[in-house]
């Protein structure tokens, strides 16, 4: 899908924030539609039920939990639409919240404008975006996380043995 198949809606608490972006994707040729400080208040524009969704917000304005509860309903009413997060930092427990409520892309509004762009067209085509600080993340926790085949042959071995025991008795 191209950037003219989208209609790009921007919510964000921040103004200059939302200013910004709409010159920011403006120049790249990307359809703004509309642009408001919440969900609430872009729900009450008429939004196209034809044409693919893709909203941007700003998850630091209101609170994170206000913000992807908002982005949840969003879903829910358009389940077809992609959704952007824009969040000031990577908290893992912010990523998760994110992508629970239904968001294609967590982003960090530190990140270079060319890699925006692309995030952002990635998102269009289907993809899903994490922010690059999630690979440390990841590796903290993939250890636990890492199949051991020879642990669960192991534990094959002896419930094997119990059940033979069991049978026998």
């Amino acid at each position: 899908m191209t950037r003219q198949s989208f209609v790009t809606v921007l919510v964000g608490a921040n103004e200059l924030l939302r200013e910004g972006l709409i010159r920011i994707l403006d120049a790249e040729k990307f359809r703004i539609l509309s642009s408001a400080a919440c969900v609430h208040d872009l729900l009450q524009k008429s939004l196209p039920q034809h044409r693919p969704i893709l909203l941007i917000v700003d998850v630091d304005g209101s609170g994170e939990d206000a913000g992807f509860g908002q982005i949840a309903g969003f879903k829910a009413m358009y389940p077809t639409s992609r959704v952007v997060a824009l969040a000031d930092q990577c908290r893992s427990n912010d990523i998760v919240s994110a992508f629970r409520a239904g968001v294609d892309a967590y982003l960090i509004k530190t990140a270079a404008r060319e890699t925006f762009i692309k995030s952002i067209e990635l998102v269009m085509l289907g993809q899903t975006v994490l922010p690059a600080e999630t690979s440390a993340l990841i590796q903290e926790i993939w250890p636990a996380m890492k199949y051991d085949s020879a642990r669960d042959l192991e534990s094959a071995a002896v419930e094997s043995e119990d059940e033979e025991r069991e049978l026998s008795a």
